[in-house]
């Protein structure tokens, strides 16, 4: 969610992720049929879905909230 804009492969992912470089292939398949990532050839994106946006924001306003909680005001 962090990177909407661009697209990877499967061993880009594998190792930003540390899934199993044979697991990441179905894992990708499993969200593509769920519409949650898109391919073309060997690239994969994140699918313009209104769940991804909903976690995206979460996800940002959780980490800004603990950050805010261990750092305090500095």
């Amino acid at each position: 969610a962090d990177h909407s804009d661009e697209a990877f492969t499967q061993t880009e992912i594998h190792e930003a992720t540390e899934i199993k470089r044979g697991s990441v292939g179905a894992v990708l398949s499993r969200l593509e049929d769920r519409g949650l990532v898109r391919h073309r050839g060997r690239y994969w994106a994140i699918a313009e879905d209104d769940r991804l946006a909903s976690y995206a924001a979460q996800h940002a306003a959780s980490s800004t909230s603990t950050t805010d909680d261990y750092y305090g005001d500095e």
